[in-house]
């Protein structure tokens, strides 16, 4: 018996072995990677330098997402736009007439409480507040599988508004970081299917907000009589009392030194959602 325990301790201990269990497990590795990535479906998804590393940046929570927007006073907004398409619906999206404010938001409410389409947000804080809109939702993604692209620019469009995603990068710790990291000049898009709707965010604490809108040209103060009358893009103000009107019960918030605060029609309060 001992002699047979010597041989099986010879061979673990021999190089040759060692070379082929060493390449059976690189060759576990790489499969157990390849049906990740087949699963995932992303394309753009990188070749980690190790397997552990990517798997632990894949690991990122709900709770721990939530707990980074916190540190940095941050919010996930999607916002009434300013410029209103009247181009073809994305596949999968629902064909609509360009919408107003308050009717866009109501939409989008509805949206993100049934998670039917992708919309576009984008990750805000204090030092970086570039949005589409003066205006819009702040939402809190229902789960991981909500949040089906991150990117740190402008994401583009979705082949498939049911199915998602923008051309961003799948939801990873190092994403998430990215976004942080690089936003700066322009707009951050991640592309989110499924929220809830915990308030209302206005860009600016000392100015009320500008929507899009639509008018008779008639009504203008610079009207031309020799112009015939039509209806006209323009854009108007939005009172806070106008705001709470449309969304009663959702807090309304900006930032102010440094800070997520609330405003009412005649304060700007201190928040906390907790």
């Amino acid at each position: 018996m001992s002699t047979m325990v010597e041989k099986v301790k010879n061979r673990i201990s021999d190089p040759a072995s060692k070379k082929i269990g060493a390449c059976f497990v690189f060759s576990g590795v790489l499969i157990i990677y390849f049906f990740l990535y087949l699963r995932r479906n992303k394309k753009n998804l990188p070749f980690p330098r190790c397997f552990i590393s990517k798997f632990i940046n894949e690991n990122m929570t709900l709770n721990e997402l939530f707990e980074e927007l916190s540190q940095r006073e941050a919010l996930i907004v999607h916002c009434s736009t300013q410029a209103k398409s009247t181009g073809t619906p994305l596949p999968g999206s629902v064909a609509r007439a360009p919408l107003y404010y308050p009717n866009d938001m109501i939409t989008a409410k509805g949206i993100f409480e049934t998670g039917s389409e992708r919309l576009c947000c984008s990750i805000i804080w204090p030092k970086h507040s570039d949005t589409w809109g003066d205006i819009g939702l702040v939402v809190k993604p229902h789960n991981v599988g909500s949040i089906l692209d991150v990117c740190s620019h402008d994401a583009g469009s979705p082949s498939d508004a049911t199915l998602g995603q923008g051309y961003g990068k799948p939801f990873t710790k190092d994403a998430v970081m990215e976004t942080f990291e690089k936003s700066s000049g322009e707009h951050n898009e991640w592309g989110i299917k499924g929220a809830e709707v915990i308030g209302i965010f206005v860009k600016y604490s000392d100015q009320l907000p500008i929507v899009a809108t639509q008018t008779k040209l008639s009504d203008r103060t610079d009207y031309d009589p020799t112009i015939p009358d039509q209806i006209i893009n323009d854009f108007r103000c939005v009172a806070i009392g106008e705001i709470t009107s449309s969304f009663p019960g959702l807090p309304i918030l900006t930032f102010k030194d440094g800070k997520i605060v609330e405003i009412t029609p005649t304060h700007v309060l201190p928040y906390s959602d907790t």
